[in-house]
């Protein structure tokens, strides 16, 4: 790969259309690999997703040089449960390492738009400690508003 110097192309998909589930495979798991849940398998519910997307709630975007992907951003669109406003709560954003400089902040401000376009007052991001998507974030005008924290509980108490 030419280190992020190929013409790149961002665009809403759906995932329904002939071959992008095929295509976000691979790139899915080398996210996992990167930044998945200790202890976990990943096992993505593509029919769920898919009937999601028929409901307009999963919205997916990618970015793909010369047909290959090599970024991908998930969001989840609803009214919140709290408040009387539609939001956006991200469920996977990844680019491929030679990719993110160039196309991070891109990536998130097209979402940003995209989200605002769909009706959305609100975006909420989350990020794993392990890297550097929570900084970029910051300097973006991001706001910290509450951490989220885990236990494992089918071990012992």
């Amino acid at each position: 790969m030419t280190r992020g110097r190929l013409p790149v192309c961002l665009a809403r998909e759906r995932l329904r259309d002939p071959g992008v589930i095929d295509a976000l495979r691979p790139v899915v798991a080398r996210a996992m690999q990167e930044v998945g849940q200790p202890g976990l398998t990943p096992d993505i519910d593509w029919p769920r997703l898919c009937r999601l997307e028929d409901e307009g709630i999963a919205v997916l975007y990618t970015l793909r040089t010369d047909g290959a992907l090599v970024g991908y951003c998930l969001q989840l669109v609803q009214r919140h449960v709290h408040y009387a406003e539609k939001v956006a709560f991200n469920d996977a954003l990844w680019i491929d390492p030679p990719w993110r400089a160039r196309w991070g902040v891109r990536l998130v401000r097209a979402v940003e738009v995209a989200m605002r376009a769909l009706g959305c007052a609100r975006i909420y991001w989350h990020g794993k400690p392990v890297n550097r998507l929570l900084p970029l974030l910051r300097r973006m005008g991001y706001a910290d508003l509450e951490s989220v924290l885990v236990k494992d509980l089918r071990g012992a108490a």
